[in-house]
């Protein structure tokens, strides 16, 4: 990711796509970090990318392109956060994710993509809950998302993504009931 992102970082241009291109390189370069068990040099570069679309977000909150890329840098931070075992930063990544997906998907509840990432964002932070044996509160959050993904399904039965969802969402409920000896 160096050599190709590069070019993008060293150039001067603010326009909103070479944002958006410097927010991407980031969030794969902290991938890239993360994977190779690099969690502060992961954590940097997320960061970074968090610096570019929190900006590019709070100018157009409405704007559904802008509020889906900060969730998904606020998700990938929150990933980190938990890896370092720093929950209580993961779950102000995962929350602040919540609030901005909730609001797009508030906005148009008919929006698919919307309702997906709010399901998204609450099986993170309920993941997150889990880590620390928050299991009510995990469970609050699966359940949550477990309805999204059904009402997805019922929309459009074709989508193999949402029978997936539902099985990883009935999996991971059914964790909280074992790890809270239910």
């Amino acid at each position: 990711y160096d050599r190709a992102c590069a070019p993008l970082f060293a150039s001067k241009a603010t326009d909103i796509g070479m944002r958006d291109a410097k927010g991407v390189c980031h969030q794969r370069r902290a991938d890239a970090l993360a994977w190779l068990d690099r969690y502060a040099e992961a954590e940097k570069e997320i960061g970074e990318a968090v610096a570019i679309y929190k900006p590019m977000y709070e100018e157009k909150p409405d704007r559904l392109e802008r509020a889906h890329g900060y969730s998904i840098a606020l998700n990938k931070q929150g990933e980190i956060y938990g890896w370092e075992e720093k929950y209580e930063l993961a779950f102000a990544a995962f929350s602040e994710s919540l609030r901005v997906v909730q609001r797009a998907y508030d906005a148009d509840p008919s929006d698919q993509r919307s309702a997906r990432n709010v399901a998204m964002a609450r099986n993170k932070r309920g993941d997150a809950y889990m880590e620390t044996k928050r299991y009510p509160e995990a469970l609050a959050d699966y359940e949550v998302a477990l309805g999204i993904f059904r009402k997805l399904h019922a929309a459009d039965p074709t989508q193999t993504e949402h029978e997936r969802d539902i099985g990883i969402s009935n999996h991971r409920i059914g964790i909280v009931h074992v790890m809270a000896g239910e």
